[in-house]
């Protein structure tokens, strides 16, 4: 057996972030898909906190495994944004006219 090949190494899938069909999140952040044996494996850093994953047994299924999580993160992300406005929405005082 070849020392320099290993089918366990994970290979990088060349996606074209132009196909029409994307969602658009994949076009905005343009996640890498890796093949890992038979499983496919989509990741991104969407910001300096948190890495995206998403996984299936296709590379069209793990983009949209990592959407979906993407898409469950920015609503968490979202809620707790609207916690903080909401506490200083009640704890601003209010000005009379």
């Amino acid at each position: 057996m070849n020392e320099h090949f290993s089918t366990n190494e994970p290979i990088r899938v060349q996606v074209n972030y132009e196909d029409h069909l994307l969602p658009e999140s994949v076009k905005e952040f343009k996640p890498v898909v890796f093949q890992e044996g038979k499983a496919f494996r989509c990741l991104s850093d969407v910001d300096d906190e948190e890495i995206v994953t998403g996984s299936g047994e296709t590379t069209e299924m793990a983009i949209a495994d990592w959407d979906q999580h993407l898409r469950e993160s920015l609503t968490r992300e979202l809620v707790e944004y609207m916690k903080l406005v909401w506490r200083f929405r009640i704890k601003k005082p209010r000005m009379s006219m």
